[in-house]
């Protein structure tokens, strides 16, 4: 499961699904090395648009801490 919303997440692993937010893939693409900060940034900046996302400010924080 993917999800946004870690009550989503809290949820699935209370009952043993195996869940990946997506903060912690948006993390991963830069921490990797797999695209540039900025991508990451664009990409959210279209998810936002596209699909009418909102990130928390933590969330925010939670993918570009350093």
């Amino acid at each position: 499961m993917l999800s946004n919303a870690s009550r989503v997440a809290h949820y699935s692993r209370t009952h043993g699904v195996p869940c990946v937010r997506l903060a912690d893939i948006l993390r991963a693409l830069w921490v990797e090395g797999i695209v540039f900060q900025q991508e990451v940034q664009q990409m959210i900046c279209d998810l936002q648009v596209k699909d009418l996302r909102q990130f928390l400010q933590s969330t925010f924080h939670a993918i570009f801490a350093e």
